[in-house]
């Protein structure tokens, strides 16, 4: 049997909920801090973030209570992405000067980062209660803003953050955390028009950037989101989220692209590339294996995507369909029994999560994978099985073409051959362009000896597609079952012709010169000896089809010459000693052939 890829529903989708991820860092915050040495200035300036945290700390066993150190030396640590020891840094910068209103602020916002929300709050409440100056009042109204904005309440978020505006009306990053309020509420373009209003004024910042591609992400408007992103990264080629969130663009830009192969699998390797650099930068892991394993799935490199779902679920990361990608991952690699173990797995999880469901067609993927898996084991207990998660299948989505038209190569193993038909014909009303298809309703046709309808599905598909080279050697087949060998014949050489590289149309010629009623003996031989030199030309041993020796003797004798008779006789004897008929034929020729 023949099968052909088609695409088809996939397992519950899931909705990739892009969040307003880690808050802003460094927009708005003085980066060249005043009294800190030319050298460790240098070395943070050039990111060499390990030199200047050295520096920093030699520095700071000589100046204990230098609140600016204190503050690169957080930012140095931001840098290598070591937040906690960042946020020890800042929290001794705001120690040792209460008034140092940058400090406190990013100190609130890292509180933000790690979820420690009260500790936020209070961070800029105090700011506010100590600042003076209106730009300085503007900073920890903005920080109130966003620890609304992290608590889900977007109303309280945007009047601190209009606050702020109202005091600092310049600083373009409270546009921006405007943006911020209108990408949380769902409403991308407002999103998108504050960031560009950011960005009009800092075009060099990549955190504006890498807003904007996210906006433009969540309005499915691919090509500008890379665009964006990765102008980002030319901006920060060390900016981390940068690379997972383009890898998500590159991923679902790929998704969309599944009518255009060459297409989806660029679009899927940059994917993998982003993602990758993630994990070699963050040394975390979860997410970004996960999507990564999504993307080696649609090249259906199911080693590489089994070893990235399997890493997530360690890590902890268990979206909805992380058993489903396992079990269809390992039924890619025909590991049926763990790819059974796995779906029955996503199904139990289901139903852990709500006893009451009931499956509907976005389920249909659960029964078909796990039907395949089943039926790939191969014995009949298994297709059985198989059976009952193809009927389910169906019964959930009847429009679904590829439940039918594997549930009707699995009726055809079971040798149940009319359901296969009506399966295999129930397929091809919803998919007629799958040439597959008609080859294998002609196969079940031919199990049942319906040697008419058989023809008549070949017939078709050579309408269809005359390069289709199954169809020439099944529609041989017919014709050599119904004993109409010359047209049996017909077929097995064009099916050559198609496939010169091919050793087996000779062997049928070959054969049939030799049963039909007009036997041709000499063209008999002359076919069964090009097999045989094409499989020695392959490194095949001619003995693995002593068949073959058998009927080139048979043909010497039909041809009246015993001397080849005989020798092809002792051909077959050397391939199989106890060749009972080329025993008994050699022995007859002895007194045959000439001495």
């Amino acid at each position: 049997m023949n099968g052909k890829r088609l695409k088809y529903k996939g397992f519950r989708m899931q909705k990739l909920a892009i969040l307003v991820i880690p808050l802003l860092l460094f927009f708005g915050v003085e980066m060249v801090v005043a009294e800190v040495p030319s050298d460790i200035q240098q070395a943070y300036d050039s990111k060499n973030y390990d030199d200047a945290i050295q520096k920093i700390e030699q520095a700071l066993k000589r100046d204990k209570r230098n609140e600016q150190l204190y503050y690169i030396l957080g930012l140095s640590y931001l840098g290598k992405h070591d937040t906690t020891s960042a946020m020890e840094a800042i929290d001794n910068a705001v120690r040792f000067d209460s008034k140092f209103h940058n400090a406190r602020y990013l100190l609130g916002k890292l509180y933000l980062e790690t979820g420690k929300l009260d500790k936020a709050r209070n961070a800029f409440e105090d700011g506010l209660d100590k600042a003076k100056d209106k730009k300085d009042k503007a900073l920890f109204e903005d920080g109130l803003g966003l620890y609304y904005l992290q608590s889900g309440d977007t109303t309280r978020a945007d009047i601190e953050v209009r606050k702020a505006q109202i005091d600092d009306p310049d600083n373009m990053t409270y546009i921006m955390h405007q943006g911020d309020i209108a990408f949380a509420q769902g409403i991308y373009s407002v999103a998108l028009n504050a960031y560009k209003k950011a960005l009009a004024s800092d075009s060099l910042n990549p955190e504006v950037h890498f807003r904007i591609a996210k906006s433009y992400l969540n309005q499915r408007q691919f090509r500008e989101a890379l665009s964006s992103i990765e102008r980002a990264l030319e901006l920060d080629s060390s900016y981390l989220e940068g690379y997972i969130i383009g890898g998500d663009i590159y991923t679902l830009y790929g998704v969309q692209q599944a009518d255009n192969p060459e297409a989806q699998q660029s679009l899927m390797s940059n994917a993998i590339f982003y993602y990758t650099k993630y994990l070699e930068m963050s040394g975390d892991s979860g997410r970004a294996n996960y999507y990564r394993g999504k993307a080696y799935f649609t090249f259906n490199d199911f080693e590489k995507a089994l070893a990235d779902f399997e890493t997530a679920l360690e890590q902890g990361y268990e979206k909805e369909d992380i058993f489903s990608l396992i079990g269809r991952s390992y039924s890619g690699l025909k590991q049926y029994n763990k790819a059974i173990e796995f779906l029955d797995q996503y199904e139990k999880s289901i139903l852990q999560a709500d006893p009451n469901y009931e499956w509907t067609a976005s389920d249909v993927s659960l029964f078909l994978e796990r039907a395949k898996a089943k039926a790939g084991i191969g014995d009949s207990a298994s297709r059985l099985e198989a059976r009952q998660d193809f009927e389910k299948a169906i019964e959930l989505d009847s429009t679904d073409a590829m439940s039918y038209y594997w549930a009707g190569l699995n009726e055809y193993y079971l040798k149940a051959y009319e359901r296969a038909v009506d399966y295999l014909k129930k397929h091809l009303e919803l998919y007629p362009e799958n040439l597959s298809a008609y080859i294998n309703i002609a196969y079940a046709y031919l199990a049942l000896q319906d040697w008419n309808n058989a023809l008549l599905y070949l017939n078709e598909v050579i309408e269809r597609d005359s390069t289709f080279v199954d169809t020439y050697k099944l529609k041989a087949n017919v014709f050599f079952q119904k004993e109409e060998y010359d047209s049996a014949i017909v077929y097995y050489k064009k099916w050559k012709e198609m496939e010169p590289e091919l050793c087996e149309p000779d062997r049928w010629i070959g054969l049939i010169y030799l049963i039909k009623n007009d036997a041709d003996p000499q063209s008999c031989i002359r076919h069964l000896k090009q097999y045989q030199n094409c499989l020695r030309a392959k490194g095949e041993n001619v003995c693995s089809d002593n068949d073959v020796n058998v009927w080139i003797m048979k043909a010497y004798q039909m041809a009246n010459d015993a001397n080849n008779a005989f020798e092809w006789a002792g051909k077959c004897l050397k391939c199989d000693p106890a060749n009972e008929e080329c025993q008994k034929a050699r022995e007859e020729l002895e007194f045959e052939i000439d001495l």
